[in-house]
């Protein structure tokens, strides 16, 4: 008798998609406002990263500065209650983690309700207006690989 054993090495993420702690990000080059980077998140049935540790905050900062890119929008806004930040994906409030640069999280400029990384600001985090254009971070859970 002759067993045979098929098994699939699949990636838990889409091609060109990277995979991190059980989530996939990808990192998009064009730069787009905030509502626009977020509208091309959701049509890769992701989101705008939503930023829980300071491990992923140093993962997505890694890969932003691989790519020599200086700042990017991540999911966190204020625009639906004027400093009530939330992430967009889930709708949490931002609690347990944050990376504010020094007096951003209080910045008193309404108009400043979306998020960036900073890499060039020690990979913090910065208040901006939604219409400006930069690179942004989608991200998705990851599939389970099927075996078979």
């Amino acid at each position: 008798m002759v067993l045979a054993i098929i098994a699939c090495v699949c990636s838990p993420c889409s091609e060109d998609w990277i995979y991190n702690e059980g989530l996939c990000y990808s990192f998009g080059s064009s730069h787009l406002s905030w509502i626009e980077a977020s509208a091309i998140c959701s049509l890769f049935d992701s989101s705008l990263a939503e930023v829980s540790s300071q491990v992923e905050n140093d993962f997505i900062s890694l890969e932003l500065r691989l790519r020599k890119y200086q700042r990017a929008w991540i999911g966190a806004t204020d625009m639906f209650n004027d400093s009530n930040w939330l992430w967009i994906g889930s709708k949490n409030e931002l609690t347990d983690y944050s990376n504010w640069l020094e007096q951003e999280a209080d910045d008193l400029d309404e108009e400043d309700n979306c998020v960036t990384i900073e890499t060039n600001h020690n990979n913090q985090w910065a208040r901006d207006r939604c219409n400006h254009e930069y690179n942004f971070v989608c991200q998705a859970k990851a599939e389970e690989p099927i075996i078979g």
